[in-house]
């Protein structure tokens, strides 16, 4: 029962005192919003208040993709609400005072352009780490302000942290510091990427559009380059309405800060609210996420709902045909197990895709690294190459990236024995098929299969969980390792609004 689409009903008392506090508070808060907890219902009735009793006071808002944006500007007609990269995109417009191009591949062609015989994907996520932290090199024009000091210590720091592999690299730091420094000269030009949108407006301190009221939402995805433009977006006495989920941090590989709501907290001088009743999630269903979140708790009026765990013997395309409706969504922490479950339901006739195509773009590329002429030559180049690559960055650290490469590797063997064993096996075949199971649309298919990173921030009537036994996965092992991924069983949990079903692989 999600708030953010129906008429108001009787508020609970966070939401009172949430919407208070925004009138009549004096300091920037956090709204610290369990899931379903109606927080852009909330937000939106915190806004109009604020705007009726204080009309001539700016309010603008951050968002952080696009989907949020536009629906935090269809409830808040009347304040700019743009993501983050909108509002640097702006502000470096300002800035330079040159019309933009957006060049996606800006990075690469750095990188190829100094002849580096590098891995191209761990430098270009290294610069990008360092972009999110806003790291800049010494000696650049026009003065930026670095937010990470330009010390080895700090490069170290970012690569410990996110898990990336320069140990191939004789001089790792010198060549980012290289390519950090013709990025910015490029910016000048004109030539940005996405991460300039962010990087270059802050670093160099746009004139942003000031607020009196600064709206963030999901603010534990920050990375520390958003939280520092929320900041040149305030007035000297404005304040912060941050919202998130501290337990919904799931996206510290990105580039996100593991700890954004503590330190937006600290560097704010925030007080904190809380929103703890989900009237998204019924009665069972928030029992179970209360093994992860002991504090969510359901409205009272919720419905009982269901959790249930299915025997081995029962299988998923009976169920499935017994519920012709098929409003579900089937999560896994892996994509392999999401891959093996839409080929048997698409071999039982009932219509699946796999939601995202970063992941087709990176099976594909796999299969092209090995050069082989034939299915069966590709099957059995394919685990040496997995088992050698996986070794490498065992041994250097990178466990996230290894756990990564191994679920590539049983997604292509699933998919090869499958091709095997088709009226035509051959690799252009098997490429066709694998282009043909990933989409980004998430109502092409009456089945939609999703891993739980991409899944999060929607919902459905019926979850299936898929191997649960996934998380935590066996390569976590740190404290902060163990908490992303509880963190992500209860984002899993709480997608379901009505029922919530645990299967494993043999179900399927």
């Amino acid at each position: 029962m999600g708030r953010g689409n129906e008429q108001q009903m009787d508020l609970t008392t966070q939401q009172e005192a949430l919407i208070k506090y925004t009138l009549e508070g004096k300091k920037s808060f956090v709204g610290l919003a369990r899931a379903g907890t109606g927080k852009t219902f909330t937000l939106k009735l915190a806004a109009e208040a604020y705007h009726k009793k204080f009309p001539d006071k700016v309010i603008q808002g951050m968002a952080f993709n696009r989907i949020i944006s536009q629906a935090l500007a269809e409830a808040i007609p009347f304040a700019p609400i743009k993501t983050a990269n909108a509002w640097g995109h702006g502000g470096w417009i300002q800035r330079s005072g040159k019309n933009l191009e957006l060049e996606v591949k800006k990075t690469l062609n750095i990188i190829k352009s100094l002849n580096s015989n590098d891995d191209f994907s761990d430098l270009k996520r290294a610069i990008s780490i360092c972009k999110a932290w806003g790291l800049v090199p010494k000696n650049i024009p026009a003065e930026p302000i670095s937010y990470l000091p330009d010390e080895i210590e700090s490069y170290k720091f970012l690569f410990d942290n996110y898990n990336i592999d320069t140990a191939d690299s004789e001089d790792p730091i010198s060549l980012i510091r290289e390519v950090l420094r013709q990025s910015i000269m490029l910016g000048w030009k004109g030539v940005i990427d996405f991460d300039d949108q962010l990087y270059l407006s802050v670093i160099y301190k746009a004139s942003f559009p000031k607020a009196d009221l600064l709206l963030v939402d999901e603010v534990q995805d920050l990375s520390p380059i958003q939280r520092y433009m929320s900041k040149l977006m305030l007035k000297p006495d404005g304040r912060l309405f941050a919202l998130g989920d501290d337990c919904q941090a799931i996206y510290g590989f990105r580039g996100a800060d593991r700890d954004s709501i503590s330190k937006i907290i600290e560097e704010f001088d925030c007080e904190v609210l809380k929103l703890t009743t989900s009237f998204r999630c019924p009665k069972e269903v928030v029992k179970a996420a209360q093994a992860f979140v002991p504090d969510i708790e359901p409205f009272e009026s919720n419905p009982d709902g269901r959790v249930v765990e299915l025997p081995v013997v029962a299988k998923l395309v009976d169920i499935l045909n017994k519920n012709k409706d098929r409003k579900v969504a089937i999560l896994c922490r892996n994509n392999a197990p999401l891959i093996s479950a839409a080929l048997n339901l698409i071999r039982n006739n009932i219509g699946a895709i796999i939601l995202g195509r970063d992941l087709e773009k990176g099976l594909i590329r796999i299969i092209d690294q090995q050069r082989a002429s034939s299915l069966t030559e590709l099957n059995s180049k394919l685990w040496n190459f997995i088992a050698m690559q996986q070794d490498i960055l065992i041994k250097k650290g990178a466990v996230q990236r290894a756990a990564l490469l191994e679920d590539k590797g049983n997604c292509l063997e699933i998919l090869i024995l499958n091709e095997i064993s088709s009226s035509d096996p051959t690799i252009s075949g098997l490429k066709t098929r694998i282009k043909a199971l990933f989409s980004d649309k998430i109502d092409s298919k009456p089945v939609l299969l999703s891993t739980i990173h991409k899944a999060k921030g929607m919902e459905w009537p019926v979850v299936f969980i898929l191997d649960k036994s996934l998380m935590p996965s066996k390569f976590a092992k740190t404290p902060a390792e163990i908490q992303q991924e509880n963190n992500l069983h209860y984002v899993a949990i709480t997608r379901a609004q009505k029922t919530l079903v645990y299967i494993k692989s043999e179900n399927i």
